[in-house]
């Protein structure tokens, strides 16, 4: 299910800047505020409150170290760093339930920082430091952030860098969403696909360019020198290896800021642009960065009305989908009601869950909607905390599997494909709905893996009103392995796929067009009715009805054989080949032989591997209205040679029966067929020692 990770640090620290209960009940308080909305909660500070220099700040000879003092000034009184420090590294030391796993030296960052902020620092320096201490430990839910700094509206002159940040709601609107006004998704290059912008962009940005980087230099190359200069970070990373680099390379639009020129390829001339930034000052463009295309058929969830969920049938195709934006709001209802409908409502061949967006918030939102998917019992995860505040690995268990197990609706269960599309920016409790999807039978993964934060985040107060701060309390860990705990584990994608720029300029998502291949590419049967009534018939009388076998899929259907578990239904083909997109009506014969109910059910063996058996009850009533003689072939109400030589004729071919009833008088051993049982049961009765079934 996993892929071991081991964590190597890319961050090079450096003292550049030397200036001298029940589980419910618990994680009800952590998970009923979201947190980045926990973080949110302060003053914005905008551009008006600092002054813009006329240039960026980056630069052959730039000095970051007095550029960050002098933009914040002094701050508080060191003694006052000094207890922030001492607080949050204790806390960390004493309760941070992530070490595992872990490439650090906790004591030796203690040691090469608290002597710096002792001999006096600035403001903006004692932030970089608590904001990289941060970040160092790789865990996507543990941040500490000042908001008189980190919430600085980042214009030129501004040494603020910007990590990946997002609008999750419209109280809590992420502050530099719009910043720069379009999504950059990376590709394995390490350059930046512009994936969709604001309509006229400032820069005249289009889908398909690339961003190369700024000022003539690669993103990634400068990348590796702001975070050897520790600016002052704003911003969420990745636990995973593959998610924190991920999101640092995405970070390159929102850091425009800080350069003169950013380099740009263009998609439909092949030109590299340099392209001055000053257009983009004191912009604010309304945008969502999803990393996401738009679907048709399918709205996406509008965040800023508080709907996280929204659904639809993708246009053209039988395939549900499903949005899920975060654990919030009344996401529970709103994730139930998609599943109910899609479920309900519509003849589906498939569903996609996109979560590639989805920011966390509470787990247990989006139990009732997966009850409806599962038949079966599911045990997923537990928590665990620290057992012992000198020892980094020392855990003992917090909440059991028993509070995380995964209930099933009874009268309901999805056995069509499944593909769930996740990615980098999908986080905490939307780790959680990836990893418990990973146990239905008919799921596949496409895209790339989550940020793997699978754990239980706390907030810890400073006791300063300018400062926030959360960081992991709880480490979950498997139901089957409470040794293996999660965090900065890779999730296994089956089809590793992402955003192509040839995908974007034509408006299509490269991870959703694969997931609809694989759904499509697939027979999927559907019958004109799971059931088959044919009422009331004469005992060796006959009525038909038609049952029509679609295929919704691309690749053809092969039906082989159909049977029915009792012969007095009889099937009028026994093999089919339906091609796709197509069907074929099959005609099903009740003949009835005796006075009696008779309930049977109809087999499909097929190729459709999500239903290779699917079964049709078959239903219908036999009455008497006549007398039959069975034997007496020949209604001469004598049982002799001649009925005897009709059915040898029948069974040769020479004078096959066409009619029903005597097609059910030949029938003396009652078993559905006339062969040569029945000739020899006849014989039996003529010479007194035997009868035929009445």
């Amino acid at each position: 299910m996993f892929k071991k990770l081991n964590v190597i640090s890319v961050i090079i620290i450096t003292s550049i800047c030397m200036t001298s209960p029940r589980a419910s009940e618990h994680f009800t308080d952590q998970r009923a505020v979201h947190p980045i909305i926990e973080l949110s909660k302060s003053k914005f500070y905008n551009s008006g409150i600092l002054p813009i220099t006329s240039t960026p700040l980056y630069g052959s000879e730039t000095d970051w170290c007095e550029i960050i003092d002098s933009t914040w000034g002094e701050g508080a009184p060191t003694e006052e760093k000094l207890r922030i420090f001492d607080m949050f590294w204790e806390t960390i030391d004493h309760n941070f339930a992530c070490f595992q796993g872990l490439d650090i030296e906790w004591d030796d960052l203690r040691a090469r920082y608290r002597p710096e902020i002792e001999g006096g620092v600035s403001r903006g320096r004692f932030c970089a430091i608590m904001n990289h201490l941060a970040l160092t430990l790789r865990e996507s839910h543990t941040a500490i952030i000042d908001t008189v700094v980190n919430y600085t509206y980042p214009q030129p002159g501004i040494p603020l860098m910007l990590l990946y940040t997002r609008k999750i709601s419209s109280e809590y609107a992420n502050h530099f969403s719009g910043h720069f006004g379009a999504g950059l998704s990376p590709l394995p290059d390490s350059t930046l696909l512009v994936y969709n912008t604001v309509e006229s962009h400032p820069l005249g940005l289009r889908p398909g360019d690339i961003v190369l980087g700024y000022d003539g230099i690669p993103w990634h190359q400068l990348l590796q020198e702001l975070l050897e200069a520790q600016l002052p970070i704003y911003g969420s990373s990745g636990s995973t290896e593959s998610s924190y680099t991920h999101i640092l390379q995405k970070s390159a639009g929102l850091n425009w800021h800080l350069f003169n020129t950013i380099d740009v390829v263009k998609y439909d001339t092949g030109d590299t642009l340099h392209l001055d930034t000053s257009p983009l000052i004191n912009q604010d463009m309304e945008f969502v960065d999803s990393e996401s295309m738009d679907i048709p058929g399918v709205p996406k969830p509008d965040i800023m009305n508080n709907d996280p969920v929204s659904y639809g049938i993708i246009e053209g195709t039988k395939i549900g989908y499903i949005y899920v934006w975060i654990w919030y709001f009344d996401a529970d209802s709103q994730f139930y009601d998609a599943v109910y409908d899609l479920l309900d409502n519509y003849e589906t061949i498939g569903l996609i869950i996109d979560i590639r967006n989805n920011t966390g918030g509470n787990m247990f939102l989006f139990d009732k909607g997966l009850s409806l998917l599962f038949n079966s019992s599911v045990s997923t995860i537990g928590f665990a905390s620290r057992c012992n505040p000198n020892d980094h690995f020392a855990m003992c268990n917090a909440w059991g599997p028993e509070y995380y197990e995964l209930q099933p609706d009874p009268t309901t269960y999805y056995d069509r494909p499944i593909a769930v599309l996740i990615g980098p920016l999908c986080i905490s409790a939307g780790d959680m709905l990836a990893l418990w999807m990973k146990f239905h039978p008919k799921c596949r993964f496409f895209g790339k893996p989550t940020m793997g934060a699978f754990n239980g985040p706390t907030g810890l107060s400073l006791e300063n009103e300018d400062w926030r701060c959360r960081y992991a309390e709880f480490e979950a860990y498997l139901a089957d392995d409470p040794e293996h705990y999660l965090t900065r584990e890779e999730l296994n994608v089956d089809v590793p796929v992402w955003l192509e720029p040839d995908d974007v300029v034509q408006e299509l998502d490269t991870v959703v067009e694969e997931a609809k291949a694989w759904i499509l590419n697939q027979p999927h049967i559907r019958t004109s009715s799971l059931s088959l009534d044919f009422g009331v018939v004469t005992v060796c009388g006959s009525t038909s009805q038609t049952l029509t076998i679609y295929n919704d899929g691309f690749v053809t259907l092969e039906v082989n054989p159909l049977s029915s578990s009792d012969p007095q239904f009889e099937v009028s083909s026994k093999f089919l080949s339906i091609a796709g997109s197509g069907s074929t009506d099959v005609e099903i014969i009740f003949t009835p032989r005796s006075e009696n109910s008779v309930e049977a059910s109809l087999t499909l063996l097929c190729n459709d591997s999500n239903r290779p058996q699917p079964q049709i009850n078959l239903y219908g009533v036999g009455i008497l209205e006549i007398e039959i003689q069975f034997g007496d072939v020949n209604r001469d109400s004598v049982i002799n040679v001649l009925d005897v030589l009709s059915v040898v004729n029948h069974i040769l071919g020479t004078a096959e029966f066409t009619d029903t009833e005597v097609m059910c008088r030949a029938d003396c051993n009652a078993d559905g067929q006339v062969n040569v049982l029945d000739a020899l049961g006849i014989v039996n009765v003529i010479l007194g020692i035997g009868e035929c079934e009445t």
